[in-house]
Formats: C-alpha cells, structure tokens, sequence
C-alpha cells in the first residue's frame, strides 16, 4: 500500500528527521517536508497539502 508522510520543517511533534526513519521502515512510501511550516500541515500550508495529495493520489 502506497504511504504518504508529511512533516513541515518546524515540526515538534514529527521532525523531518523522525519522519525519514519512520519512512525506512516501510516500502512504498513518500515524504514531504513543507518549508516553513509546524504541525498542522493542513491548517497552514492547505494549498500546498491539496496538490502532493492530489499528486500522491494521481500516481
């Protein structure tokens, strides 16, 4: 199953560094680290989640 993994670059709760491991763990998988960007992804950088979903999704 395809996974994705989004982080932003200020994360406190999921640092970019904690995603990458987690990322080698499993197969199949994307990551994204959103510059400027905290812990709510969505609520902060919402255009730029709709388009690597929408990429994520198309692949």
């Amino acid at each position: 199953m395809p996974v994705l993994l989004a982080t932003g670059d200020q994360d406190g709760v999921a640092p970019p560094a904690n995603v990458e491991l987690m990322s080698k763990r499993l197969s199949n998988v994307r990551v994204v680290v959103f510059a400027e960007c905290g812990h709510w992804q969505t609520y902060e950088k919402p255009a730029k989640c709709i388009e690597e979903l929408n990429s994520f999704l198309a692949a």
